[in-house]
């Protein structure tokens, strides 16, 4: 749980728990796990009735996929884990959309997105550091074609998935000062770093140097405004 919620991926987490029946008298398995995992989860929650599975698994996947993405967690009591239900229970006193739902995005604010810009058009040797947003939101086709598009060299965040294949013309491997040589010498000589889609977390040393220079406009570019403000070294900052 850790670990997913570090790197805000959206998994959701199942554990069995005690049955109802026994629950508060030491029985099997009979833990707090709806509060042991809540400051590790966006959501925790035990399912105390089986016809709402329904709508707590629904719940589940859009609190994991919406905004930020991060894990959740739903304790499942053993009775009810055993238990049989027809597939459409609930469905008529709690109605909710089941089928899949695209995740809802808004517009940035024309004022911050122009001020974004004029910094780019300003900026004479600018780098673009894309993260699990982008992957999580499926937009590498559009980062490669921006790249391409401003000419912008694209670097990943380190110990992420690749965004971008090794055959495009725009991406130059991982921003890992330490491990990736090329990564360090653009990073020093460039005026403007645009962060999308990554919080500015220990790989990048908070977006403080040596990752980047004292001098390097920084911009960050997320859907959360919360994840902004863990670290506030960002010379401007846009979310949506």
């Amino acid at each position: 749980m850790m670990e997913a919620w570090g790197e805000r991926s959206p998994v959701i987490f199942l554990t069995g728990s005690s049955t109802l029946k026994r629950q508060g008298s030491g029985g099997f398995k009979e833990i707090d796990d709806v509060a042991i995992a809540g400051p590790l989860t966006k959501y925790s929650a035990s399912i105390t009735d089986g016809e709402r599975i329904p709508e707590f698994v629904d719940r589940a996947f859009k609190i994991a996929l919406s905004g930020y993405p991060g894990p959740v967690h739903l304790s499942i009591p053993v009775d009810i884990m055993f238990s049989s239900f027809e597939e459409s229970a609930g469905l008529n006193e709690r109605p909710f959309v089941s089928r899949p739902q695209p995740a809802a995005r808004s517009w940035p604010c024309p004022e911050d997105l122009k001020r974004i810009l004029d910094l780019l058009l300003q900026a004479k040797k600018p780098v673009l550091i894309a993260g699990h947003g982008v992957w999580w939101s499926g937009t590498e086709k559009q980062l490669e074609t921006a790249g391409r598009t401003l000419k912008i060299p694209i670097f990943n965040i380190p110990y992420h998935q690749k965004l971008l294949g090794e055959e495009s013309e725009v991406y130059m491997g991982l921003a890992d000062i330490h491990q990736y040589a090329p990564s360090k010498y653009a990073l020093q000589q460039a005026d403007l770093a645009l962060m999308i889609g990554r919080l500015l977390a220990t790989q990048i040393h908070s977006g403080n140097p040596p990752f980047f220079t004292a001098s390097l406009k920084l911009v960050c570019i997320t859907t959360s405004p919360q994840q902004l403000e863990y670290n506030r070294t960002p010379h401007s900052h846009i979310h949506n």
